[in-house]
């Protein structure tokens, strides 16, 4: 996982793993999931009010997003590498 995945942050109680021997297709479609769920928290937010605790907000959303393409991006680097090894 990329180095800002949940994964690095305390990796002796890590519980996310990449299984980089996973079909292509299935590195990719997680990674494809992962970036439509940065897509549309953004575009939600379009529509929020924060609250009184902007600072908690940004914090909390920052996280998420980038989780999300943190793991997006180690899934499809995953996916580019088996398909590099394949041929």
């Amino acid at each position: 996982m990329g180095a800002d995945s949940q994964a690095n942050a305390n990796p002796r109680y890590a519980t996310l793993y990449l299984r980089t021997d996973a079909p292509c297709d299935e590195l990719y479609n997680a990674a494809e999931d992962r970036l439509s769920a940065v897509i549309e928290l953004l575009g939600t937010l379009t529509f929020v009010e924060l609250d009184a605790y902007p600072a908690r907000n940004v914090l909390q959303i920052s996280r998420s997003l980038l989780l999300l393409a943190s793991d997006a991006h180690s899934l499809y680097r995953a996916d580019h590498e088996q398909r590099d090894r394949r041929g």
